[in-house]
């Protein structure tokens, strides 16, 4: 919300018309946008990082895994990883509060519950 006027974007016509509706400023409206724009791209590093995680724990387990997707599950507040191996791909969810607790402390603990999480879905 502190970014310059000048990173704002303009608006189109669709969103001045709501602008007007709110009765809020373009400002307000455009520095909304740009919020939207920073969590979306927030998001995705996060997820991209996540799956560096997830690889690195995929080769020391074995060279049949292979990291093939990482989505984010907003409604859920999960990652879901998608993991091929030769039996097939699996989907294994990974709760947002483990994949951050993963992300930002980097405890021994956090990926041994992450990798826990991982094996046991090839289990299931």
């Amino acid at each position: 919300m502190e970014a310059p006027a000048s990173e704002l974007q303009p608006l189109t016509e669709e969103q001045k018309e709501i602008v007007r509706r709110f009765g809020i400023t373009d400002e307000e409206y455009a520095r909304g946008e740009l919020a939207v724009i920073f969590g979306q791209e927030r998001l995705r590093r996060r997820g991209e990082e996540l799956g560096s995680l997830v690889q690195d724990l995929l080769r020391r387990l074995s060279d049949r895994y292979v990291l093939e997707s990482v989505l984010y599950e907003g409604a859920n507040l999960r990652w879901i990883v998608r993991i091929g191996s030769p039996k097939g791909v699996r989907n294994i969810a990974v709760s947002r509060e483990l994949a951050d607790d993963v992300l930002d402390s980097r405890l021994t603990e956090s990926m041994q519950q992450l990798k826990q999480r991982i094996q046991d879905g090839f289990r299931e």
